[in-house]
């Protein structure tokens, strides 16, 4: 009978006690979501500095050493009145200290730990922002930040573009190595003019369509078949679409400013359409299934084309190439390896 008082009375010391634990720490919690609500300067966010989670204490710190004090009034008075920030490589995963910095234009938060940007909706007169290699996957805070011209966000876990279709100031947006498939969302930014999405998972172009201020555009290793979208873009002066599944040329025909055109790893043959882009210096071709080069015969400014890894028998077609610098030519099927340029050390067999 003992025994069974003692056990019941433990269990009820232990209800007890779990209970509190979890008062303590809902109470904990809206206390600190309190307190980051009443912390609307950054002189506030300084001074509370103990009692903040490790996260924002850490960004707090980082910003002091950037503002050469630790007096939180003198830091106010330095980090308020920037127009420019770079805080990259700090570790950085709580942006709330940094929304009290509203008059800055540029800031560069590269390589941290940053998963949430909300924050960052504050900064309303940003006209730069780079967030690349961290951990970010929700854009949709960047929304309010309708003055940014350049935007940053390679190397991260966004899959959803949504958030960005409102930045109809953007001249420049990086998007390589994240989890994009679909385009929808950047068809209204008509006035970009740099635009990178290499190492994702695009198959449609069809949104791009629209974009006809646009220089240069990267689409390396996506999922690309067809590149028809493109022939309206005929402002490109540069273009990458290395490692896709493109057969079919003939829509960048249209393209003849480009000075740049990266194709290889896919799997052309015909390189007929190619012969009107008479302004291309750079051309990369290399590991497709060409067997007749002769149409590149018309790129007379050609510095340098690489046609390794294809299936090209004869090259002496490429003799017009005058002002070639570098022609890769290894692993084909060349009858003659005799270099069609002078001098000879620009062939490499």
């Amino acid at each position: 009978m003992l025994k069974q008082r003692l056990n019941e009375n433990l269990r009820s010391a232990l209800s007890i006690c779990l209970l509190s634990v979890s008062l303590f720490g809902s109470l904990s919690d809206r206390a600190t979501a309190q307190t980051s609500n009443e912390l609307t300067r950054f002189s506030d966010w300084c001074q509370q500095k103990a009692t903040l989670n490790p996260e924002a204490r850490h960004t707090v710190n980082v910003l002091l050493k950037e503002a050469k004090t630790q007096d939180c009034k003198k830091a106010e008075t330095t980090l308020t009145g920037l127009t420019e920030l770079f805080l990259t490589s700090d570790q950085i995963k709580d942006l709330q200290p940094l929304a009290t910095l509203t008059n800055l234009k540029k800031l560069d938060l590269t390589n941290n730990q940053i998963t949430d940007v909300q924050p960052l909706s504050a900064l309303t007169n940003l006209r730069s922002l780079s967030l690349a290699v961290n951990q970010i996957t929700d854009v949709q805070p960047l929304s309010t930040l309708t003055n940014l011209q350049s935007l940053d966000l390679i190397g991260n876990q966004v899959s959803n573009l949504t958030g960005l279709s409102n930045l109809k100031n953007l001249e420049t947006l990086g998007l390589d190595r994240n989890q994009v498939h679909d385009l929808k969302p950047l068809a209204t930014l008509t006035t970009l003019k740099e635009l990178s999405l290499s190492d994702n998972q695009i198959a449609d172009l069809q949104p791009l369509s629209t974009l006809r201020n646009l220089d240069a555009l990267v689409l390396s290793s996506n999922r690309i078949i067809s590149v028809q979208p493109l022939s309206a873009l005929t402002n490109l002066k540069l273009l990458w679409l290395s490692k896709n599944q493109v057969s079919d040329a003939t829509p960048l025909s249209t393209l003849t400013n480009l000075t740049f055109l990266a194709l290889d790893h896919n799997q052309i043959v015909e390189v007929q359409p190619l012969s009107t882009l008479t302004k291309l210096d750079m051309l990369f071709l290399h590991n497709n299934q060409i067997t007749n080069v002769a149409p590149l015969a018309t790129l007379t400014k050609l510095g340098m084309l690489f046609l390794n890894g294809n299936r090209i028998e004869q090259v002496q077609p490429l003799a017009a190439l005058k002002h070639l610098q570098a022609l890769i030519l290894v692993d084909n099927s060349l009858r003659d390896r005799t270099c069609p340029v002078q001098p000879a050390s620009v062939c490499a067999f």
